[in-house]
């Protein structure tokens, strides 16, 4: 899939994720994120198009805090309509950021090497696999798989058989999150007495 076909991607499943919270009970449980809520699900997917956003737009050579990553809590009593236009205010923004800075040149990510190439891939993925989340919400996959993005090479694997171990209980095998309070950070925090060291990064693709 090409670069412009990924930012198109996430701006594109954030608003099929949308349609998800149309009538939703943002406090409904997600099945594939144990101890998250709908709510909280879509803040974390938020979060992390304004983290990435925030490393393509200031070209970031180094980790950036993740706090709007890991702090889902936000506002309890937020409804559906303006939870859903801060959704995809952000993912237009990382869109945008993206395609400003183009594939190429040079920015901080989980693997050496990084460009804005690995972030549109890796954003796309987990904006599809959070948007498979929100369905299971409703106790049924998809009806309409995305097609070429669920199935790209560079996948982890299909979103549509993910495991329920989840991004609330344990660093995320899709999106590559913690919990909040795991000792397990992205942004590589320094070990201390009473948290295991961080392992290295995984062997993600960044070009």
């Amino acid at each position: 899939m090409s670069y412009d076909r990924h930012c198109a991607e996430i701006v594109a499943q954030t608003a099929l994720l949308r349609t998800r919270l149309d009538d939703a009970d943002l406090s409904a449980p997600v099945p594939t994120c144990p101890g998250w809520t709908l709510a909280q699900l879509v803040r974390h997917l938020g979060g992390a198009h304004r983290w990435a956003e925030t490393i393509i737009r200031t070209r970031a050579a180094d980790p950036v805090p993740d706090d709007l990553v890991n702090d889902v809590s936000g506002h309890p009593d937020v409804d559906a309509v303006t939870l859903g236009a801060w959704l995809t205010d952000g993912a237009e923004r990382l869109a945008d950021a993206l395609r400003a800075a183009g594939p190429d040149v040079p920015v901080w990510t989980v693997a050496p090497g990084g460009t804005p190439a690995f972030w549109a891939r890796r954003m796309t993925h987990e904006t599809v696999v959070h948007r498979a989340d929100a369905a299971f919400v409703a106790a049924r996959a998809p009806a309409d798989p995305p097609g070429p993005t669920a199935r790209s090479p560079s996948s982890r694997t299909s979103p549509w058989t993910r495991s329920t171990s989840g991004c609330p209980s344990a660093p995320c095998r899709w999106c590559g999150r913690p919990r909040p309070g795991s000792p397990i950070s992205w942004a590589g925090a320094t070990p201390s007495a009473s948290r295991p060291p961080t392992p290295p990064p995984r062997p993600w693709r960044t070009g």
